[in-house]
């Protein structure tokens, strides 16, 4: 206030409904300024005016500032009623960061996601704690990350993610009621997602990519590598503490990438391509989705899925056109992989943001950005007593994708033939044997005399 030889105006909360107007300007709290030790305690309101002329404080109550005619600003302080609710935890009571925290009132308007009337917004901070109380209210809501406001700011185009509801009560009995608590757990579970062979083995050194399907990785991103069980545990950066696999329910996207050479893909290979701002160059192996439900018995979400052939070999078949297989030939096969960029990076946060982020462009590669490469080099074979050969090992890709297998036929029993073929192969055809048929012809041989008859004549 410019002069301290006046009166000072009470703010009105903007609400008729009880008990809310009270709440956040009530006179049961500590107003600092002239003349509050006769209004601290009186009603809401006190004939709408403080006196602050001239008010040089009182000893017995030292939280209250004193003033005198020569201030030029008077301080009140204003409290409210809060709930014992301070931390946000995930499903095993572990701390869970960055989460949206809405306290709804009384009434109809205005809306906010899933409630009407909303009185508080807070968010949770480093290991889970709130950052200011909230206030009492009928309704308290946890939405993951930032879907409230995602969705509110597109118009509902993107679903927001409940993951805690006291309006649902089986959420109060399970995870906690935070009326009568300072911590409620969440329908935020930790995920472990293994990639197997045909035979039931872990797929190591696969880069796995995993996002939320309905906003396209806005609210859940992360990539791992797998191990020698092969499995990841995906884990959002964003969300803190490092590391730590929290995936709220709602419908994932699984990308799964393999070097072309067949080589395991290691997590140093990641950090030296995101440090560089390199892309990755990677073959598209696995594509397929999975859901985490919004359900009170869960304790981990684990997905298992089967890549058949995501490393194989070709079998070459040679056979002489209507006479079956052909040993003995002689040939050169070599194998093209589509190789598609994938650029790991990190963006700068501000300082108020908890955990830190990447971004992985694209989510899911498209074949126009891809080239092919060579993965395996043209390579001498001969075939065996079947007419067959086996390739050394290569990578299968996913369809729409697919690796080529260029073969040319040198030659057989010594006669130079020089065919060549490219056949397309993918996971749904990398069992079929490749069948390359060369062209024969059935030679008739008629014995003739020197005179160049046939010899059946002139025996006659």
């Amino acid at each position: 206030m410019d002069n301290v030889n006046t009166t000072a105006t009470v703010p009105q909360y903007p609400t008729t409904t009880p008990p809310f107007g009270e709440y956040y300007y009530s006179y049961s709290s500590s107003i600092v300024g002239a003349q509050a030790i006769y209004y601290d305690h009186e009603a809401y309101p006190v004939n709408g005016k403080w006196d602050i002329a001239g008010y040089v404080g009182v000893p017995s109550i030292p939280n209250l500032l004193p003033s005198a005619s020569s201030d030029t600003e008077a301080k009140m302080v204003f409290t409210y009623p809060t709930i014992p609710l301070a931390a946000i935890e995930d499903w095993d009571g572990r701390p869970l960061p960055n989460q949206m925290v809405v306290e709804y009132g009384m009434g109809t308007t205005p809306v906010l996601c899933a409630g009407t009337a909303p009185v508080a917004i807070d968010f949770s901070g480093v290991n889970g704690q709130l950052l200011q109380p909230l206030p009492a209210g009928n309704r308290t809501v946890v939405y993951w990350y930032d879907s409230c406001l995602l969705y509110t700011i597109t118009g509902g185009a993107y679903p927001f993610i409940n993951v805690y509801d006291t309006s649902i009560q089986s959420d109060v009995n399970n995870l906690g009621n935070p009326v009568l608590q300072a911590a409620v757990e969440t329908h935020v579970v930790p995920a472990t997602i293994y990639l197997k062979s045909a035979t039931g083995t872990g797929i190591p050194g696969a880069l796995v990519v995993v996002f939320d399907q309905p906003t396209m990785g806005n609210e859940f991103l992360g990539f791992n590598i797998t191990g020698t069980d092969g499995s990841i545990t995906p884990v959002d950066y964003r969300i803190y503490p490092p590391a730590t696999s929290q995936l709220p329910p709602t419908n994932y996207y699984v990308v799964v990438y393999y070097n072309a050479t067949g080589a395991p893909l290691t997590w140093q290979e990641i950090q030296q391509a995101v440090s560089s701002g390199e892309p990755l160059y990677l073959v598209p192996v696995f594509e397929n989705t999975f859901s985490i439900q919004r359900t009170v018995t869960a304790t981990e979400a684990i997905e298992s899925f089967t890549l058949s052939n995501i490393l194989t070999t070709a079998n070459i078949v040679v056979v002489l056109s209507s006479f079956g297989p052909a040993p003995g030939v002689t040939l050169s096969y070599s194998v093209s992989e589509p190789e598609c960029p994938v650029t790991i990076s990190t963006i700068s946060t501000p300082a108020t943001i908890v955990g830190y982020t990447y971004t992985v462009s694209p989510l899911v590669p498209s074949p126009s950005t891809c080239t092919m490469t060579t993965a395996i080099k043209p390579t001498m074979a001969t075939t065996n007593a079947q007419g067959q050969v086996s390739t050394s090992t290569f990578v299968v890709p996913i369809s729409p994708f697919t690796a080529q297998v260029t073969v040319t036929v040198q030659s057989w029993k010594g006669i130079p033939l020089g065919y060549t073929y490219t056949y397309y192969v993918t996971s749904s055809n990398a069992s079929t044997p490749i069948q390359v048929s060369i062209p024969a012809v059935e030679l008739t041989v008629t014995p003739v005399s020197a005179s160049g008859a046939p010899l059946g004549t002139e025996l006659r």
